[in-house]
């Protein structure tokens, strides 16, 4: 069984019940999108490699990222992020 297929398997079991959660190397498989995704490992690799300095950039970065992103958009709040605003091509290998 692969990613998507338990992604499809999930949603249909807890729906409604439930969020689906993703770990971020699988976002988005055959149009199966989760409604979280856990960012987990690259913070590991902060802590690991730069301490809690490394865990302050990162995440640091991660909001340079959406506030650009959001500016790329027309977001201007976080209220405005919605299925309008993705676009899903292809299947991550």
């Amino acid at each position: 069984m692969d990613y998507a297929e338990i992604l499809e398997n999930a949603r249909k079991l807890i729906y409604e019940k439930c969020k689906v959660c993703a770990d971020c190397n699988g976002v988005a498989c055959r149009g199966q999108v989760p409604d979280a995704v856990l960012i987990c490992r690259p913070y590991i690799v902060a802590v690991y490699g730069g301490g809690a300095e490394g865990v302050k950039i990162y995440t640091e970065k991660l909001g340079n990222e959406l506030r650009e992103t959001m500016i790329m958009t027309g977001c201007r709040e976080l209220k405005d992020i919605n299925e309008n605003k993705v676009t899903v091509t292809g299947t991550p290998e």
